[in-house]
């Protein structure tokens, strides 16, 4: 995850945020389905204040298709609450970056946290 992560996901960049995830999470979750996610988070006025990495796994990002994780405490804020969540993401390494081997949302917009 990176600031530019935060920003495109603040600003709800759905060709952005679709090129973070693997070909693998792409064949799975359609454009569509990240349209709802990104719907929701509007509907909840959710927002990235911050992250740090609490542990990172990663390879070489040189090492295409080996695959790593990290974790994440994120700090949020949803319907005007403040929320402090940790998420564990697994990721796979490109050849020249890493992207989301996962579908994050899944932990990101848990709104019974909320």
């Amino acid at each position: 995850m990176s600031l530019s992560t935060t920003i495109i996901y603040n600003q709800r960049n759905i060709d952005g945020l679709y090129s973070l995830f693997s070909e693998g999470i792409r064949s799975k979750y359609s454009m569509e389905d990240l349209k709802r996610e990104l719907k929701f988070a509007e509907t909840h006025k959710i927002k990235i204040i911050s992250w740090k990495y609490i542990s990172v796994n990663l390879p070489p990002f040189t090492e295409k298709g080996k695959k790593g994780y990290l974790t994440l405490n994120i700090i949020l804020e949803a319907d005007g609450t403040v929320i402090n969540r940790t998420l564990n993401v697994s990721m796979v390494a490109t050849g020249h970056r890493y992207v989301f081997d996962d579908w994050i949302f899944s932990s990101l917009h848990k709104i019974d946290l909320i």
